[in-house]
């Protein structure tokens, strides 16, 4: 129709020569259903287009006409239990929250997001306390903050959905909760890296050195009274 010139507002006043312009809706429908194509139509258009279009429907094949969408019975809807997670404070939970402690947004590649955590959801406690508000939230938040305490757990409910669903989501916060582990062992270990200064320590290859080292070259086990705890070797440190 748009082809045509046909644009919204356009009155359909004429099908096969039959003047239609003051016959209601369902009346045109039936004929346009029952009439056999290739049909002639004729539009009015609306005030500053073209006066009038006038156009063909043509026969569409059946392999081409659209299907309408299969409907699916994902069962009835269910709460999902509640979920303990684990947060870091030193990082952007990436959430915002009404008065209800209801998350309202949550940024993409956000903490939150990369937990699971959805609109909808709403935190339940905090550390192990129920929380009633966004205010004490807040201010629990803070004083963890100060604290220095910056590994707690954030108890959520999240929102209603089909008992397929969630078993979906139940995967996916589980795997979420994995990646967001692994991703703080990671910063943690990096810091521990930066943190990191070389030490050279003169040996005699002669004697046992009295270290039990893993596969990374990490010194696992010192000896008492050996080589190396004379030196000062402490478990945790590397040979380089």
């Amino acid at each position: 129709a748009r082809a045509q010139g046909v644009r919204p507002g356009a009155l359909l006043s004429n099908i096969g020569g039959t003047d239609v312009s003051g016959h209601k809706i369902e009346e045109v429908r039936d004929m346009l259903l029952k009439a056999d194509v290739p049909l002639s139509v004729h539009f009015e258009q609306a005030r500053g287009l073209p006066n009038a279009v006038t156009g063909v429907l043509h026969p569409v094949p059946d392999e081409e006409m659209p299907m309408p969408p299969e409907e699916i019975d994902d069962g009835p809807m269910v709460v999902p239990p509640p979920v303990d997670l684990d947060i870091d404070l030193s990082q952007p939970l990436g959430l915002t929250f009404d008065q209800r402690l209801v998350v309202q947004t949550v940024q993409k590649n956000s903490q939150a997001s990369r937990l699971g955590i959805g609109p909808g959801w709403q935190v339940l406690g905090l550390a192990g306390d129920e929380l009633s508000s966004r205010k004490e939230l807040e201010q629990k938040l803070e004083v963890f903050k100060a604290e220095g305490s910056l590994g707690q757990s954030m108890m959520f409910q999240p929102t209603a959905v089909t008992a397929a669903r969630a078993k979906e989501l139940g995967a996916a916060s589980a795997a979420a909760l994995m990646r967001e582990r692994a991703l703080t062992l990671e910063r943690e270990e990096e810091e521990v890296r930066k943190n990191m200064r070389e030490v050279t320590l003169e040996v005699d290859l002669t004697q046992p050195l009295g270290i039990l080292f893993n596969k990374f070259l990490e010194a696992d086990q010192v000896n008492g009274g050996s080589q190396s705890a004379r030196l000062g070797v402490q478990p945790g440190w590397r040979a380089v």
